[in-house]
C-alpha cells in the first residue's frame, strides 16, 4: 500500500498489513529517522504506544520495552507487548476502534 499525497504515489512509507494505516504510519513515522539522523525519544514505539495507554486511563509512568507479538496478531488486529516499569500489558489495535488493553502482569521486574 502507498501513501497517496494528491494524484502522486509517494514510496516512503510502504505497509504490508492492510486496515492499519493510523497504527503503521504512527510506527513508520517513529522508526524513520529526523533532519539529522536521529530518532526523537517521544517517537519511539515504546512512547507511541505507552502514551496511547495513558489517554486511555492506563497507568505506565516508565516504559521500558515493547515487542510485537506476531503469533497472537491477526489480519485485522495487531498485538503489542508493553513493559512499563513493574506491570506489562497486552496492546490490542484494531481499525477505527479504540485500543483493547489488558493488564498481564504485575510486579515486572
Amino acid at each position: 500500500m502507498k501513501w497517496r499525497h494528491g494524484n502522486q504515489a509517494s514510496d516512503t512509507c510502504e505497509t504490508t498489513v492492510g486496515g492499519f494505516l493510523m497504527l503503521a504510519g504512527t510506527l513508520c513515522s517513529a522508526l524513520s529517522h529526523s533532519a539529522i539522523g536521529h530518532p526523537t525519544a517521544a517517537d519511539t514505539p515504546v512512547e507511541l504506544i505507552a502514551d496511547h495507554i495513558r489517554r486511555q486511563g492506563f497507568a505506565c509512568d516508565t516504559p521500558r520495552r515493547v515487542k510485537h507479538d506476531v503469533k497472537a496478531s491477526k489480519q485485522r488486529a495487531a498485538v503489542w507487548n508493553l513493559y512499563c516499569g513493574n506491570t506489562a500489558y497486552r496492546v490490542i489495535f484494531t481499525p477505527d476502534m479504540t485500543a483493547r488493553v489488558e493488564h498481564t502482569w504485575v510486579g515486572y521486574p
